[in-house]
């Protein structure tokens, strides 16, 4: 990926073009069930929340059923980065077209470059969104972030201090992604049977320095995943294989809460 490239990522689903354009209307079945207002009108409105993590103003800006939709970040709110505007002025991009095998949707968030802070984390969560997507009009059911009680979903705090700042992985630098997870009741073994499985696999991967998973002594079933890879993208094109694929097939729904992975690099510290 160039330094400065929008992110971008595709699939080919066998519906139809009309369909696949309803599923990304609807984002409450794929993205998250806290979006308060109207998603599939011309100029509409609408608000998205995360826990006090992630809150976002946007406006559908193009909507041309069967081909595009795109939403314009009117203003967004980040907890964790130093710049908590990052994403203000952005545009959320998809591109639906016919192709041979059926329809093509290509996603592209024009602004959000790997020069960005938060991009680690919004790379992997677009991409867990994304496959939920793919998901929905595959099969009928996607994978949305939970509703949860707000009193004021529609605020966007201002910029204010945040207090931890994280350093963004630039290419080839080294990357540590770390993810918590607590398995529903019952399955635990289930879980970590799938994560020694693709803890194993991973290791044998091209570029990966460790991944390790531990279990919680206070919580049993609340496990912690710690990866260290020599670069983003050697971890991204373990992402893409199929013991990556298999794992997630295998543990999806098994959560609580779906997993939020984060990544971090090193913080060279002075003598």
């Amino acid at each position: 990926m160039k330094k400065q490239e929008d992110y971008t990522t595709s699939f080919v689903v066998e519906q139809s073009p009309e369909k696949v354009f309803a599923a990304v209307v609807n984002p409450r079945a794929w993205w998250s069930e806290d979006i308060d207002g109207e998603t599939n009108k011309l100029d509409a409105i609408f608000y998205y929340h995360f826990k006090d993590i992630h809150r976002g103003t946007f406006k559908v800006t193009e909507l041309v059923p069967g081909k595009k939709v795109v939403w314009h970040v009117v203003q967004n709110y980040f907890n964790f980065v130093k710049d908590a505007t990052e994403w203000t002025g952005t545009n959320v991009v998809f591109d639906i077209a016919p192709t041979d095998k059926g329809t093509e949707l290509r996603f592209t968030h024009v602004g959000l470059k790997p020069s960005e802070e938060c991009y680690d984390v919004c790379h992997d969560s677009w991409r867990f969104y994304v496959a939920s997507l793919r998901d929905l009009i595959s099969t009928g059911k996607g994978q949305p972030n939970k509703g949860e009680e707000n009193a004021n979903p529609t605020v966007v705090p201002q910029n204010a201090d945040i207090g931890l700042e994280r350093k963004a992985a630039s290419d080839g630098a080294e990357i540590i992604v770390m993810t918590t997870a607590a398995a529903k009741p019952g399955i635990e073994s289930k879980v970590r049977d799938a994560l020694r499985d693709v803890a194993g696999a991973a290791r044998k991967q091209s570029g990966c320095i460790d991944y390790s998973v531990f279990r919680s002594q206070a919580e049993p079933n609340v496990t912690i995943c710690v990866e260290r890879w020599a670069s983003r993208q050697e971890r991204d094109a373990f992402l893409g294989s199929a013991d990556a694929r298999n794992f997630v097939s295998a543990i999806t729904g098994a959560f609580l809460e779906r997993p939020s992975p984060i990544s971090y690099t090193t913080l060279e510290v002075g003598s």
